[in-house]
Order: structure tokens, then sequence, then C-alpha cells
């Protein structure tokens, strides 16, 4: 039996907000692989508890003020409902269990036939449905038949980490990603799968299809940790047939994506505290204005890796993570704490490339307090600085600022801008 819990209990119980984005700690001796939502108020995440075997799910039912908790005896990987009643989990040694009554109690299934464990679930109705483990195995489970599991194929897809690779289904077009570059999609329900490879160097651990031709995927440079790893993207307009370089953006790995329309999105990732027990834990969120080309960093102020996002509508998504972490961003459907259109096209910055001073130059018509941040690329504040002024020219001097890639954050009332400029000799 191999074990899904990798944690390490960090004390990290407050509110914090950064940007439009709320932290909403409900336990830290749990670490979260999966959020999904039924509704705005009804709301489910599962995962693990620190240092032991068992598997957590806490639901909230009023949009996430307030939580409860059920503990089940394997950890958990993923969850999804088919209805406002019925969903399931799964997760350790291939185990599901089910609800019918919105989580208020659940009941195990059985197991996935060859008993590995489940990174991913997606039921098609509540007595159909298809599971993905690490090693890439897609399969067939139907409970109340014997037998309840059967596997479709391998689909070399691999995972190795809870809730990571993709198992998913938009506009009736099933779709899988995982390992090197791996992306298949299924027309028949899952009976038959269709390879669509990506750049087989990027190790993939999400996807989101937004429509039939827009395709999103985010991952890393390894299969395995190791001391330099790199969070990058790749985008298909057409389908998986062709898919853009992949954009290196990140100093770690980014393991979930999700978007509200073909432009905007949020990505999530870090670095896990429990490998090794490794001291430079970090959680980071990011933003995209262009359909997952490019990225801008949002925050990597938190204390653990961020490991799922689901964006539920217009006006509200949530990210979860290990160390019991719970985000919520319910800013109007304008942003979801992105930047409108309109404050992007008037906001600009110069000379871009830089070498000593960058400029940015603010409209008129905004307001005269600008909080002004400057991330490098690895998420280190460079300089921070608030104008309250009726200068719309800011200067910013960085003669000891290193060559390289910097994120402009811009706080403005409600609004953040972010933009990214590049400094070199």
């Amino acid at each position: 039996m191999k074990n899904l819990i990798f944690s390490i209990f960090l004390l990290f119980s407050s509110i914090n907000v950064h940007g439009q984005w709320i932290q909403l700690n409900t336990d830290t001796l749990f670490d979260y692989n999966s959020v999904h939502f039924i509704n705005p108020d009804t709301g489910f995440v599962c995962g693990s508890v620190n240092l032991g075997w068992d598997g957590v799910i806490v639901r909230t039912m009023d949009g996430g003020t307030s939580w409860d908790t059920t503990i089940l005896p394997i950890s958990l990987a993923d969850i999804s409902f088919v209805n406002d009643s019925v969903g399931f989990t799964g997760g350790q040694d291939g185990g599901i269990y089910k609800t019918t009554n919105t989580g208020d109690s659940w009941s195990f299934l059985g197991g996935f036939g060859n008993n590995s464990d489940l990174s991913n679930i997606y039921f098609i109705n509540q007595d159909t449905g298809l599971v993905h483990d690490f090693y890439g195995n897609i399969g067939l489970f139907t409970p109340g038949f014997f037998p309840p599991s059967s596997l479709i194929l391998n689909s070399t897809a691999d995972t190795w980490f809870p809730g990571t690779g993709e198992l998913s289904r938009t506009q009736n077009i099933f779709y899988v990603a995982g390992g090197n570059g791996k992306f298949l999609k299924s027309f028949d329900n899952g009976s038959t799968w269709n390879y669509f490879n990506c750049d087989s160097n990027l190790y993939l651990f999400d996807a989101k299809m937004i429509d039939q031709n827009n395709i999103v995927i985010v991952g890393g440079t390894a299969t395995q940790l190791t001391s330099i790893e790199y969070g990058k993207s790749t985008v298909s307009n057409d389908g998986g047939l062709t898919w853009s370089t992949p954009n290196q953006f990140a100093p770690h790995d980014i393991v979930g994506v999700d978007f509200y329309n073909n432009q905007f999105g949020y990505c999530v990732g870090g670095i896990n505290s429990v490998w090794f027990f490794n001291p430079n834990a970090v959680g980071s969120l990011w933003q995209t204005s262009d359909g997952g080309y490019n990225w801008t960093l949002v925050d990597s102020s938190y204390s653990d890796l961020l490991t799922d996002i689901q964006v539920v509508n217009d006006s509200l998504a949530f990210a979860v993570g290990f160390d019991g972490t719970i985000l919520k961003n319910a800013t109007h459907h304008t942003t979801l704490g992105l930047n409108t259109n309109d404050i992007i096209q008037n906001i600009s910055i110069f000379p871009n490339p830089f070498n000593t001073n960058l400029t940015i130059q603010i409209p008129s018509s905004q307001p005269k307090a600008i909080e002004i941040n400057v991330f490098d690329i690895t998420g280190r504040v460079i300089t921070q600085e608030t104008i309250n002024s009726t200068n719309r020219n800011i200067v910013l001097n960085s003669e000891t600022w290193s060559d390289g890639v910097y994120f402009i954050q811009m706080k403005l009332s409600n609004s953040i801008i972010v933009k990214k400029a590049i400094k070199q000799k």
C-alpha cells in the first residue's frame, strides 16, 4: 500500500488578503489536493491529514464563510459532483466513495481494479465514471456491476502526485493530460482516445480545455523534484494539433489552472514543504489576460504549495493548497482580480526593455493614490511604494536591479494591474 500523505505541520492560522484574494484557513492539519463547487454557495475540498493515512473532506454551504469536516480512511486526490446531491471522491489504493446527500455521508464503493492510487476522477452520471491513476491508466468505473471497474488503456499520461494531471470534459469531449507532453481526447465517453502530444520536455500537471479549440496546459520541467524546476505553459488554438513554444515563467512547478473565458484565467503552484521537509516551501498564484500565453504574478507569499483552482463563475473563484490553505476571490465580474481592458490599454510602462529608469504613465482619470509593488521572477518584492500625487509619470530608479524579468503591480482603487518589464543593459 502506498501512502499519498506527504505533509508537515506548519503553524499558520490567520486570514490574509493578497490583492482581491482572501485566505480562509480552515485547519492547518490538512493538505488539500482538489476543490469542487457545485454552485456559489456549496463547495467541497478534499485532501489528506498531515502525518497520517486518513483523507479529509471539508464542505461549505455558505460560500466559504464556514466549513464542516469529514474524515475518511484513505487519502483523497480528487472530488466531483454530477448534480446537487450526488458526488464522488477517491484516491489512495484506487478507493472511491460516493455521496447521495450533498456530502452529509459517504459510502465506500470499492476500488479501481489494479488498486493503484488515483489522481483524477470524473463521473458522467451517478452510475458511470472514468478514473485516471498515477501510472497513466484510464479506467471505467461502474458501481453496481461486477466487476465494478475495467481498464480502458494505459495512456502513459502518468501523474505521480495526488490531484495532478487532468481528467475532465468540455462540450462532450473528454480529455486527459499528464506525464511528458501527453494530451488525449475522447469523443465517445472514454471508449477510444486520440493523442495530441505537446512538448515532451514539459511535464504536464494540469490542462484546461476552454472550448473545442482552445487548450491551455501548465506544468514543470522535471518528472521528479530536483533542485532546479521551472513552471511552464503551452497553448493550442486548434484543438491540440499544434502547440505554442512552452513559456517558462515561474521559478517552480505550476500544478493547477482554470479560466472564466478564453482570455482571462489563473494558475497556481509552488514548492512543496513535505518533500524532504523542505524549509523553502512557497505557494504562488498567477494570472493571464491573453489566453495563457503569458502569466504575471499575483502573489507568492503563501506558506506552502497551492494545488488546485476553480473559477466558479464570472465573479467567484477558489484556490486550495497544503497547510490548510483555502483562497477566495469574490470581486466584480470584470476582472476576478484581473485587469479591466480599459485600464490595461491606458496604463503604459516605458521604455521596455529598460536600463536605468522605468516610467509608469497613469491616465489622469485614475485615482491619485496608487500603490506600486515590483516583484522579480521569484516573487520577491524589489520595491514598494504608495504614490499620492497628481503626477501621472512615475519614474522608478532601477540602477540596483539585476538584469531580468520584473512584474510591476499597480493597485488603483479596486483594480490590480500587473505588467511585465525586462531590464537589460
